[in-house]
């Protein structure tokens, strides 16, 4: 898959993390692992409220994992459905993280804080948008995905 593509995965059995290996699109190049947690006591994910809401990090942000998905809907074991097509509204404020100067939108300023950024970076560089320790192309994928979301 793409930035910016939807997949469906499940149905699930076994403990309540499920983990993904991640590879880059087209090709079998590994880019890392997702943790999604599942459980009937999750009352973070359980309705409307959720859709759009980040997910994929066993909720403590682990920063091993690629964390940088949005649930877009849930079918239960009675066949309940949870559909996060559009015109369900997002709350809490989502913005996506490649939202790097915080206005509310994906932008040619987020644009460009990723290029100004480019190459290796610290621990603390919020333009590494996939956490792989640099700046680089999959990063600026994810501000391009995004553009004018918010």
């Amino acid at each position: 898959i793409a930035i910016g593509q939807e997949i469906t995965i499940g149905p699930y059995t076994g403990p309540n993390d499920v983990f993904y290996e991640i590879f880059e699109a087209g090709t079998s190049t590994p880019l890392g692992m997702s943790k999604f947690h599942r459980s009937c006591s999750d009352d973070e994910m359980d309705g409307p409220e959720d859709c759009g809401t980040n997910q994929g990090n066993g909720k403590d942000n682990d920063p091993g994992f690629i964390n940088d998905w949005l649930l877009e809907g849930l079918v239960d074991e009675m066949g309940g459905v949870l559909d996060c097509s559009e015109g369900v509204p997002f709350t809490g404020g989502w913005s996506p993280a490649s939202d790097l100067t915080g206005d509310g939108i994906v932008d040619f300023a987020d644009l460009l804080r990723v290029l100004a950024a480019w190459g290796a970076c610290p621990e603390d560089c919020p333009e590494d948008l996939d956490g792989s320790g640099a700046v680089d192309f999959l990063d600026l994928l994810a501000v391009l995905s995004d553009w004018g979301a918010g």
